[in-house]
């Protein structure tokens, strides 16, 4: 027993001889669906209607590998994702118990059963309907010749350009002949050319397909009225009984429409005043009608003011303009020259369309600008766009690209280059100390242009400052002073400050203040605009504190407010401990305070007035293990 696959697959490009990917397969939610995937270039679809079980039909897209599935529409009497691979059935089936379709019993003079219909209304813009096809079936191959095998047709009905009408003539047909594609006409022994085997365990295709063959290559083209409405019908069914199931993948249907092929813009933007000219061709792939088409164009470049443009070597006067096609004609070709009108003026866009069709539709555009040469530049923009350009001194270059033309010229005051292609179309300028100029001599078909560029190489200043600090007196570094400053603001100078060993300092000065910032620190100031590095300056700074341990050399103790304490004046100076002596060398008081080291008083009575000794030990902050003395006298004076 079999059953026919009703699958159906619409797909964006078309497929070839060789399959080579995995497909995934989704149920498809509504007919838009559907038709979205079906509608290709230069058709309408419309009143779609599909007859089959929802689980029959869905879409797909390829997900690996070079099969041509990429994505589409499938139908089928079975279920629609048992197309996916790997073929690891020979019988892969779904019986549905449906019924099926009085056309394909006609063809096949059989009953057939789940069958699967996509119809829908097809209106043309051209006088073709195309697209590629491959049928799948599990019943290849022990079913070949068996007697009945399960059916498919593409039926269409409508107007036939050559006479009378097709009432559901069956498109599915052997290329170059009237065969219809059956698994009888097409297998391994017959039109093998169009034949797949896919149940060999050497065949690439086992692990992407479930078909056990399947075809390659086929294709329907079909001529048709423009702009008429017709009828496809998309159907395929079991014969007789409902098991083992077949399928047909379709790409997208077109009508081929002309199209351009110009070249009318080029790299610098349009086209010059004057200077050139270029063609326009309209082109189709099928020649074996006679269509009419139309030129058409918008923009603020105007016919005969800006532009002339020649068909047939006589210059068109008004857009639109009408022409046709004749049987073995496929190209048309028009002459676009842009004229010199001696006003100086911006560029001017140039849209042209390609109208063509039921209602004459836009159906391609290609587009420019018409350039005054007075405002052409041959340089490149692509170089930059000011006439003078700043380098990093002795180190920096730039590259210097002309726009294409016939031919070029550079040529150089006070600097070297080098041609970076065979004709020199492009040149990297050479490190600079002094100023030079660059000059481009281009030639653009019938125009010769030339523009010179000044290259300014920005000098590095490089400066080492040493400088001895202390933590107790931070010290702060600058990089430019206010003066140098402003020069260089005056000059446009965005500036941006780089220094070593911080964090979050982006300006002119560094401030430094603890004994672990000793060391090299390096900022660099870079022009933002040209990225060279302006300044360059090192600091060299080294922890020099001095201790210093001051007493006066004498004090009066009479309570009137005035030096009645011995005040100790100390700077890096920790732990210290003052004695002083009398005369006989017996030590009178001990102080550890700097602020009243010693009030005049023995005890609690005054010491008298006269000399006495005084001895200091301490410490520094930076070493606070080693102790230091310093010793000398001091009069009370009463």
């Amino acid at each position: 027993m079999k059953s026919l696959f009703c699958l159906i697959l619409f797909f964006v490009s078309g497929l070839s001889t060789n399959l080579y990917a995995q497909i995934s397969v989704q149920n498809a939610n509504n007919p838009t669906e559907v038709l979205n995937e079906l509608a290709g270039a230069g058709v309408i679809i419309s009143n779609i209607e599909i007859t089959g079980q929802q689980e029959a039909y869905g879409t797909y897209k390829k997900t690996a590998g070079s099969l041509p599935l990429d994505k589409g529409v499938l139908i089928t009497t079975g279920l629609a994702k048992n197309a996916q691979g790997s073929n690891n059935s020979a019988s892969k089936s779904k019986i549905w118990g449906a019924a099926g379709d009085a056309d394909l019993d006609n063809i096949v003079d059989m009953p057939t059963r789940d069958a699967c219909v996509v119809a829908f209304d097809i209106k043309p813009t051209g006088s073709k309907l195309t697209f590629r096809y491959t049928f799948g079936s599990e019943e290849y191959l022990e079913y070949v010749n068996q007697g009945f095998n399960d059916v498919f047709a593409f039926l269409i009905s409508g107007q036939n350009p050559a006479g009378g009408l097709y009432d559901k003539r069956n498109l599915a047909l052997i290329p170059n002949t009237n065969v219809p594609v059956t698994i009888k006409n097409i297998n391994d022994n017959e039109n093998s050319d169009y034949f797949q085997d896919n149940t060999s365990s050497t065949s690439p295709y086992r692990t992407q397909i479930q078909y056990d063959g399947f075809t390659k290559g086929l294709f329907v083209e079909v001529d048709v009225v423009p702009c008429a409405t017709y009828r496809l019908e998309l159907k395929i069914a079991d014969v007789q009984d409902d098991e083992i199931d077949s399928g047909v993948f379709i790409e997208k249907i077109n009508s081929p429409l002309p199209t351009f092929d110009a070249n009318i813009t080029a790299d610098y933007g349009g086209l010059l005043e004057g200077c050139a000219q270029r063609e326009i061709k309209i082109k189709r792939v099928l020649n074996d009608k006679i269509e009419s088409m139309r030129l058409n164009a918008d923009g603020e470049a105007k016919l005969l003011e800006d532009y002339t443009l020649l068909y047939q070597g006589v210059s068109v006067l008004q857009l639109p303009f009408d022409f046709s096609m004749g049987v073995g004609i496929s190209e048309k070709v028009f002459t676009l020259i842009p004229k010199a009108d001696a006003v100086q003026e911006s560029p001017e866009k140039l849209n042209f369309y390609l109208e063509y069709g039921c209602s004459f539709e836009k159906i391609g555009q290609v587009s420019t600008k018409i350039i005054d040469v007075s405002e052409f530049k041959p340089i490149s923009t692509a170089s930059g766009e000011n006439s003078t350009r700043y380098v990093c001194g002795g180190t920096g270059s730039i590259t210097l690209e002309s726009f294409s033309g016939k031919s070029y010229q550079w040529t150089s005051q006070d600097g070297t280059f080098t041609c970076l292609d065979a004709d020199c179309k492009k040149i990297q300028t050479a490190p600079l100390l002094v100023p030079a100029t660059y000059s481009l001599s281009l030639s653009i078909e019938n125009c010769n242009f030339s523009q010179n560029i000044t290259i300014v190489p920005i000098p590095q200043d490089k400066q080492v400052e040493k400088k001895e600090f202390c933590p107790a007196e931070p010290a702060t570094f600058i990089v430019y002073t206010p003066a140098e400053e402003d020069i260089l603001k005056n000059e446009g100078r965005t500036l941006r400050y780089e220094w070593s060993r911080t964090q979050g300092v982006t300006n002119n000065q560094l401030t430094v203040k603890s004994a672990k910032e000793e060391g090299i620190y390096v900022c660099k100031v870079y022009d933002q605009i040209s990225g060279c590095v302006l300044r360059e300056k090192t600091f060299d700074m080294t922890i020099t504190c001095k201790p210093i341990f001051e007493i006066p050399t004498g004090f009066t103790p009479n309570g009137d407010g005035l030096n009645d304490n011995v005040k100790v004046f100390l700077t890096q100076v920790s732990g210290f401990e003052l004695r002083f002596f009398n005369k006989w060398g017996e030590c009178v008081h001990i102080a550890r305070n700097a602020n009243e080291a010693w009030n005049g008083k023995i005890g609690n009575s005054p010491a008298p007035a006269g000399m006495y000794i005084w001895q200091a030990s301490y410490s520094t902050p930076l070493s606070p293990d080693v102790k230091l003395s310093k010793k000398g006298s001091i009069i009370l004076i009463r």
